[in-house]
């Protein structure tokens, strides 16, 4: 069963939580509780159970949680993103191609993943050609009310 963390809302009353500091937060006012994903009423009851107040209002906190992630649909960059972390861990971490590599390429991949996520200064960017006629269909259409002389 998958393991829960929640946030004891009568323990966490006998503290002010802008001031105590995170040991005393995860010792005095978070437990765990086991339960399945989708658990009915009951079972939810029963395994949030608080162990040191025995009271049951409770809410549900992710931390201690090391969540990170990226969402599909974000658009073209955060893939790019994506991809370029996913290579840096796969370097650093469980590289299948290890053993083939000669001495200093993996340092030189890593700074190449490094940079793809730079600005890069040299880069041009185009705006469209205005015309004349383009500028004078815009002020005939913007004409001020009070035309001074």
């Amino acid at each position: 069963m998958p393991v829960y963390v929640y946030e004891c809302l009568d323990c966490a009353s006998k503290f002010d939580l802008d001031v105590i500091d995170t040991e005393t937060y995860e010792s005095e006012v978070l437990y765990e509780a086991k339960h399945s994903i989708n658990p009915t009423d009951s079972e939810l009851e029963s395994a949030c159970v608080c162990p040191r107040c025995k009271g049951n209002k409770r809410k549900q906190v992710y931390h201690g949680y090391n969540i990170a992630g990226y969402v599909k649909g974000d658009g073209f960059l955060d893939v790019r993103g994506a991809k370029r972390d996913m290579h840096q861990y796969n370097l650093t971490v469980n590289d299948p191609y290890g053993q083939y590599r000669a001495a200093g390429e993996v340092d030189d991949l890593k700074n190449k993943f490094k940079k793809m996520g730079q600005h890069n200064p040299n880069s041009k960017h185009f705006v469209p050609k205005i015309t004349e006629q383009d500028v004078k269909k815009v002020v005939d259409n913007n004409k001020p009310i009070n035309k001074v002389d």
